[in-house]
């Protein structure tokens, strides 16, 4: 019996990853609600209209895994989440760790 392969891990710039994450499949199955959500944090801003982006009261940070059917976990993503709905921001998901076949990529700090 052999052993699932490990994965490899490499660190990347936001830009890579951001490619990489609109490239695959995930936005799409995060937007037809395919992939299920963990919310890792969901905290109102404090003061979000005095922020270099200013986002309106009510705002959420959000930091959401996203999980297959099998509970693997595919993309970790930040967001904005405004009171009307819509992400704040860019108006897109923000990656910052990404599962593609056996590779791991993570935002380099």
């Amino acid at each position: 019996m052999t052993s699932p392969q490990a994965n490899r891990v490499e660190y990347v710039s936001q830009a890579i990853i951001r490619r990489k994450f609109n490239n695959s499949q995930y936005p799409e199955l995060i937007a037809k609600g395919q992939l299920k959500a963990q919310y890792l944090r969901d905290a109102l801003l404090k003061d979000p209209g005095n922020r270099r982006y200013p986002e309106p009261d009510g705002t959420h940070s959000q930091t959401i895994r996203y999980l297959d059917d099998n509970g693997q976990w595919l993309v970790e993503v930040h967001q904005y989440m405004q009171p009307d709905g819509t992400i704040g921001g860019s108006g897109k998901p923000d990656p910052k760790r990404l599962r593609l076949g056996n590779t791991v990529f993570i935002v380099e700090r």
